[in-house]
Protein backbone atom coordinates (compact mmCIF):
# COMPACT_ATOMS: atom_id res chain seq x y z
CA UNK A 1 0.00 0.00 0.00
CA UNK A 2 1.08 3.58 -0.54
CA UNK A 3 -0.17 6.80 1.05
CA UNK A 4 1.20 10.08 -0.25
CA UNK A 5 2.73 12.46 2.34
CA UNK A 6 0.37 15.07 0.79
CA UNK A 7 -2.66 12.84 1.18
CA UNK A 8 -6.02 14.58 1.46
CA UNK A 9 -8.49 14.10 4.30
CA UNK A 10 -10.81 12.27 1.89
CA UNK A 11 -8.04 9.88 0.85
CA UNK A 12 -7.09 9.23 4.49
CA UNK A 13 -10.72 8.38 5.23
CA UNK A 14 -10.81 5.90 2.33
CA UNK A 15 -7.56 4.35 3.57
CA UNK A 16 -9.03 3.83 7.04
CA UNK A 17 -12.23 2.40 5.55
CA UNK A 18 -10.19 -0.01 3.43
CA UNK A 19 -8.12 -1.23 6.38
CA UNK A 20 -11.30 -1.69 8.40
CA UNK A 21 -13.00 -3.57 5.54
CA UNK A 22 -10.08 -5.94 4.91
CA UNK A 23 -9.75 -6.65 8.64
CA UNK A 24 -13.44 -7.56 8.93
CA UNK A 25 -13.53 -9.94 5.95
CA UNK A 26 -10.27 -11.68 6.82
CA UNK A 27 -10.76 -15.21 8.15
CA UNK A 28 -7.11 -16.08 8.69
CA UNK A 29 -3.73 -14.44 9.01
CA UNK A 30 -3.69 -10.90 7.60
CA UNK A 31 -0.65 -8.79 6.70
CA UNK A 32 -0.75 -5.26 5.26
CA UNK A 33 2.53 -3.67 4.19
CA UNK A 34 3.49 -0.40 2.53
CA UNK A 35 4.68 3.17 2.77
CA UNK A 36 2.03 4.95 4.83
CA UNK A 37 3.95 8.23 5.41
CA UNK A 38 2.60 8.90 8.91
CA UNK A 39 5.76 10.59 10.15
CA UNK A 40 4.15 12.08 13.28
CA UNK A 41 3.12 8.78 14.90
CA UNK A 42 5.28 7.64 17.79
CA UNK A 43 4.86 3.88 17.45
CA UNK A 44 6.32 3.24 20.90
CA UNK A 45 3.38 5.04 22.51
CA UNK A 46 0.93 5.36 19.57
CA UNK A 47 0.93 9.11 20.23
CA UNK A 48 -0.01 11.31 17.26
CA UNK A 49 -0.06 15.00 16.41
CA UNK A 50 -2.62 15.24 13.59
CA UNK A 51 -6.24 14.20 13.19
CA UNK A 52 -5.51 12.05 10.10
CA UNK A 53 -2.89 9.96 11.87
CA UNK A 54 -5.06 9.78 15.00
CA UNK A 55 -7.92 8.33 12.95
CA UNK A 56 -5.53 5.80 11.42
CA UNK A 57 -4.29 4.71 14.84
CA UNK A 58 -7.90 4.34 16.03
CA UNK A 59 -8.67 2.05 13.08
CA UNK A 60 -5.70 -0.13 14.02
CA UNK A 61 -6.87 -0.27 17.63
CA UNK A 62 -10.48 -1.03 16.67
CA UNK A 63 -9.34 -4.01 14.58
CA UNK A 64 -6.60 -5.12 17.02
CA UNK A 65 -3.91 -4.79 14.33
CA UNK A 66 -0.26 -4.98 15.37
CA UNK A 67 2.35 -2.58 13.96
CA UNK A 68 5.56 -4.65 13.72
CA UNK A 69 8.18 -2.14 12.45
CA UNK A 70 10.28 -0.88 15.39
CA UNK A 71 13.17 0.97 13.68
CA UNK A 72 13.17 3.97 11.30
CA UNK A 73 12.76 2.98 7.64
CA UNK A 74 13.51 6.33 6.01
CA UNK A 75 16.43 8.72 6.46
CA UNK A 76 17.94 11.40 4.25
CA UNK A 77 20.71 13.86 5.02
CA UNK A 78 20.02 15.79 8.20
CA UNK A 79 16.31 14.84 8.26
CA UNK A 80 15.04 13.09 11.36
CA UNK A 81 14.68 9.33 10.63
CA UNK A 82 11.06 8.13 10.74
CA UNK A 83 9.08 4.92 10.63
CA UNK A 84 7.11 5.42 7.41
CA UNK A 85 6.94 1.84 6.12
CA UNK A 86 4.60 -0.31 8.18
CA UNK A 87 3.96 -4.02 8.58
CA UNK A 88 0.47 -4.52 10.03
CA UNK A 89 -0.80 -7.94 11.13
CA UNK A 90 -3.79 -9.35 12.98
CA UNK A 91 -1.68 -11.82 14.91
CA UNK A 92 1.86 -12.37 16.20
CA UNK A 93 3.23 -14.37 13.27
CA UNK A 94 6.13 -12.05 12.29
CA UNK A 95 9.31 -13.87 13.33
CA UNK A 96 11.78 -11.14 12.32
CA UNK A 97 12.26 -8.06 10.14
CA UNK A 98 15.63 -7.32 8.54
CA UNK A 99 16.26 -3.63 7.80
CA UNK A 100 18.35 -3.72 4.63
CA UNK A 101 20.00 -1.07 2.44
CA UNK A 102 17.80 0.96 0.05
CA UNK A 103 17.51 0.06 -3.62
CA UNK A 104 18.89 2.52 -6.17
CA UNK A 105 18.21 6.16 -5.26
CA UNK A 106 15.50 5.34 -2.75
CA UNK A 107 15.88 6.68 0.79
CA UNK A 108 13.69 3.91 2.26
CA UNK A 109 15.28 0.75 3.54
CA UNK A 110 14.20 -2.62 2.18
CA UNK A 111 12.31 -4.74 4.69
CA UNK A 112 12.89 -8.47 4.61
CA UNK A 113 9.90 -9.84 6.52
CA UNK A 114 10.10 -13.36 7.94
CA UNK A 115 6.71 -14.86 8.74
CA UNK A 116 5.51 -18.00 10.46
CA UNK A 117 2.95 -18.73 7.79
CA UNK A 118 2.25 -22.39 7.13
CA UNK A 119 -0.07 -23.36 4.32
CA UNK A 120 -2.98 -25.70 4.84
CA UNK A 121 -4.03 -28.36 2.35
CA UNK A 122 -7.80 -28.40 2.09
CA UNK A 123 -9.41 -31.49 0.67
CA UNK A 124 -12.27 -30.42 -1.56
CA UNK A 125 -15.27 -32.71 -1.25
CA UNK A 126 -17.68 -32.55 -4.22
CA UNK A 127 -21.30 -31.83 -3.33
CA UNK A 128 -24.47 -32.41 -5.34
CA UNK A 129 -25.79 -29.25 -6.96
CA UNK A 130 -29.52 -29.93 -6.67
CA UNK A 131 -30.39 -26.52 -8.13
CA UNK A 132 -28.92 -27.60 -11.50
CA UNK A 133 -30.51 -31.06 -11.64
CA UNK A 134 -32.29 -32.35 -14.76
CA UNK A 135 -35.42 -33.50 -13.00
CA UNK A 136 -37.46 -34.18 -16.14
CA UNK A 137 -34.84 -36.68 -17.28
CA UNK A 138 -34.59 -38.05 -13.74
CA UNK A 139 -38.36 -38.58 -13.65
CA UNK A 140 -38.27 -40.34 -17.01
CA UNK A 141 -35.43 -42.57 -15.77
CA UNK A 142 -37.57 -43.62 -12.79
CA UNK A 143 -40.61 -44.33 -14.98
CA UNK A 144 -40.18 -48.11 -14.82
CA UNK A 145 -42.34 -51.02 -13.81
CA UNK A 146 -41.51 -51.06 -10.10
CA UNK A 147 -43.69 -54.10 -9.39
CA UNK A 148 -41.81 -56.14 -11.99
CA UNK A 149 -38.47 -54.83 -10.68
CA UNK A 150 -39.11 -55.55 -7.01
CA UNK A 151 -41.48 -58.56 -7.07
CA UNK A 152 -38.58 -61.01 -7.01
CA UNK A 153 -37.61 -59.60 -3.59
CA UNK A 154 -41.08 -59.63 -2.05
CA UNK A 155 -39.87 -61.93 0.72
CA UNK A 156 -36.59 -60.05 1.24
CA UNK A 157 -37.13 -56.50 2.45
CA UNK A 158 -33.39 -55.75 2.66
CA UNK A 159 -32.76 -56.76 -0.96
CA UNK A 160 -35.82 -54.82 -2.09
CA UNK A 161 -34.54 -51.67 -0.34
CA UNK A 162 -31.02 -52.11 -1.74
CA UNK A 163 -32.35 -52.46 -5.30
CA UNK A 164 -34.55 -49.38 -4.91
CA UNK A 165 -31.70 -47.37 -3.40
CA UNK A 166 -29.23 -48.34 -6.14
CA UNK A 167 -31.64 -47.20 -8.85
CA UNK A 168 -32.14 -43.84 -7.10
CA UNK A 169 -28.36 -43.42 -6.66
CA UNK A 170 -27.73 -44.25 -10.33
CA UNK A 171 -30.27 -41.65 -11.40
CA UNK A 172 -28.81 -39.09 -9.00
CA UNK A 173 -25.32 -39.65 -10.42
CA UNK A 174 -26.63 -39.32 -13.98
CA UNK A 175 -28.87 -36.28 -13.64
CA UNK A 176 -27.63 -34.25 -10.63
CA UNK A 177 -24.28 -32.52 -11.32
CA UNK A 178 -21.55 -32.14 -8.72
CA UNK A 179 -19.99 -28.90 -7.52
CA UNK A 180 -16.75 -28.41 -5.59
CA UNK A 181 -17.08 -26.98 -2.12
CA UNK A 182 -14.96 -23.84 -1.98
CA UNK A 183 -15.92 -22.42 1.43
CA UNK A 184 -14.30 -25.08 3.57
CA UNK A 185 -11.97 -22.78 5.49
CA UNK A 186 -13.26 -22.04 8.95
CA UNK A 187 -12.48 -18.82 10.72
CA UNK A 188 -9.77 -19.43 13.29
CA UNK A 189 -10.16 -18.51 16.89
CA UNK A 190 -8.80 -15.14 17.98
CA UNK A 191 -5.29 -15.58 19.38
CA UNK A 192 -4.85 -12.16 20.95
CA UNK A 193 -4.99 -11.84 24.76
CA UNK A 194 -8.55 -10.45 24.56
CA UNK A 195 -11.31 -13.00 24.12
CA UNK A 196 -14.18 -12.63 21.65
CA UNK A 197 -16.71 -11.40 24.21
CA UNK A 198 -14.34 -8.71 25.47
CA UNK A 199 -13.57 -7.47 21.96
CA UNK A 200 -17.29 -7.29 21.12
CA UNK A 201 -17.93 -5.27 24.28
CA UNK A 202 -15.10 -2.87 23.40
CA UNK A 203 -16.58 -2.25 19.93
CA UNK A 204 -20.05 -1.85 21.43
CA UNK A 205 -18.72 0.71 23.89
CA UNK A 206 -17.04 2.69 21.10
CA UNK A 207 -20.23 2.66 19.00
CA UNK A 208 -22.34 3.82 21.94
CA UNK A 209 -19.90 6.68 22.58
CA UNK A 210 -20.09 7.80 18.96
CA UNK A 211 -23.90 7.95 19.07
CA UNK A 212 -24.07 10.13 22.20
Amino acid sequence: MYRSPNSTQENDLKLSEFVNYVSNISDGKLILVGDFNFSDIDWATYHTKTSSSENFVEILRDNFLIQNVKLPTRARGSDTPHILDLVLTNDNFIEDIDYMAPLGKSDHCVLNIKCEWHGEIIKQIPKLNYNKGDYEAFKAFLNIDWNDTLVKYENDVESMWTTFKNIIMEGTKSFIPEIKQFSTRKKKEWKQPLDLATRKNIKLKKNVGKNL
